[in-house]
């Protein structure tokens, strides 16, 4: 008379608590940046200008700590990586030849994060500031007396964003895809009387993966 109960209870499916974004964690990062900049360089009475991008590939790592309160997640991450974003601007007029690399060595940023979280997954936007830096390399030859241009100079910049983050299978290793947009870096140096200016704003995309203290299920 009682194994219908029983078998109910049998049946009886376990809760799932919802994944727990809450906690420390560090992790990686790799992806790829397409800077739009502008170069320009007055030499010999002639200004030469030129509009191309800066992209190459970035890698490097990251840090942070999230606060759940129901579905808002709030947290603060920074991280540093490493850049190979360039491009080289060559041309001559006038007797007047010139050969000019920008560069962006490196990036570091200090964010604040907000998002919402459905279980194991986070949708995010971010901001805050950028450190990086601007590189000239190269040379320019006025009627045949050769300057070398070689200068960088540390940028801050305010740099925003959006990404999406996952739990894999629910444990405490997350993946996560981002976009980071940093605002204009300039950098404008003088080489004995030669004149050389680089501008770019940093667009980045970059795929990550964090290993999380505490939280999850």
């Amino acid at each position: 008379m009682r194994a219908g109960p029983l078998l109910a209870a049998d049946l009886r499916i376990p809760s799932v608590d919802p994944y727990n974004w809450s906690g420390f964690y560090v992790g990686v990062h790799a992806g790829y940046g397409f800077a739009s900049a502008r170069q320009s360089v007055t030499a010999g009475g002639t200004v030469f200008q030129t509009a191309e991008d800066l992209d190459g590939a970035l890698a490097g790592f990251q840090a942070g700590a999230n606060t759940q309160l129901g579905p808002l997640v709030l947290g603060l991450e920074g991280d540093f990586g490493w850049s190979w974003q360039s491009n080289r601007f060559n041309s001559g007029a006038s007797g007047v030849s010139l050969s000019l690399e920008s560069e962006i060595p490196w990036l570091a940023t200090l964010r604040g994060r907000a998002g919402f979280a459905l279980d194991q997954w986070l949708l995010y936007g971010t901001g805050g500031l950028a450190v990086t830096e601007m590189r000239h390399s190269g040379s320019v030859t006025v009627s045949g007396t050769t300057t070398t241009l070689s200068g960088s100079e540390p940028q801050a910049a305010f740099v925003w964003g959006l990404g999406l983050e996952t739990a894999l299978y629910g444990s405490n290793v997350t993946a996560r895809i981002e976009y980071l947009h940093v605002d204009t870096i300039d950098l404008a140096k003088t080489y004995s009387g030669i004149a050389a200016s680089s501008t770019a704003t940093n667009a980045i995309w970059r795929l990550g993966l964090n290993y999380r203290f505490g939280g999850g299920r």
